[in-house]
């Protein structure tokens, strides 16, 4: 089954910290931030002025990433930083509905819609939710209900309304006579 999980948590984002400038070209960009981060949300621009992506961007440390490119490149980078990383409480209490769809489609914005392309079901009751060392646990159900249904999109919802976790599927067949349980499985780690 092919598939796809989009994090589109929302976090507490610090002010924009950090610039730093590189004037001659290289395919490797080292940046001390200093900012003893938990996550980095950056943005690279060419001398011109033109957003340019990076090849690999890893956060090598709290204070320390790294941005490659194919070719030698100058330009800046600006930096903003994650003031804090969630804990287990926080995301359960954060978590307040489920909602699976029939939709999924490559061209549908889930974060700007902030829902799903085409619900078919929705529940506020999450069955189980746990962790270990590794990750989050949440299981919810889809109870029964008066036609089959073919699951293609799903995610976890937030007491606002926002959507927090979105997943495209392969088409999975939930027969209309059986529950079917969803188990999000989400890693702890930035």
């Amino acid at each position: 089954m092919a598939n796809k999980a989009k994090g589109v948590a929302h976090v507490k984002v610090a002010s924009l910290t950090f610039t730093q400038y590189t004037s001659a070209p290289s395919d490797t960009w080292t940046i001390d931030h200093n900012m003893n981060a938990a996550g980095i949300i950056a943005q690279f621009f060419d001398t011109d002025d033109n957003e340019i992506v990076p090849t690999t961007f890893t956060l090598v440390t709290s204070n320390q990433c790294v941005a490659t490119w194919d070719t030698p490149v100058s330009g800046y980078i600006l930096l903003d930083y994650v003031e804090r990383t969630w804990s287990f409480d926080t995301i359960v209490n954060s978590i307040t509905s489920w909602k699976v769809g029939t939709g999924g489609s490559i061209s549908y914005n889930v974060i700007s819609n902030n829902n799903l392309e085409t619900v078919a079901d929705s529940g506020s009751f999450l069955r189980d939710m746990y962790e270990d060392d590794d990750f989050y646990y949440f299981d919810f159900e889809v109870p029964i209900m008066i036609n089959d249904l073919e699951i293609t999109e799903m995610g976890l919802f937030g007491e606002t309304g926002n959507i927090m976790f979105y997943t495209t599927c392969s088409p999975i067949h939930k027969p209309a006579t059986m529950v079917f349980t969803v188990h999000y499985k989400l890693e702890k780690k930035i």
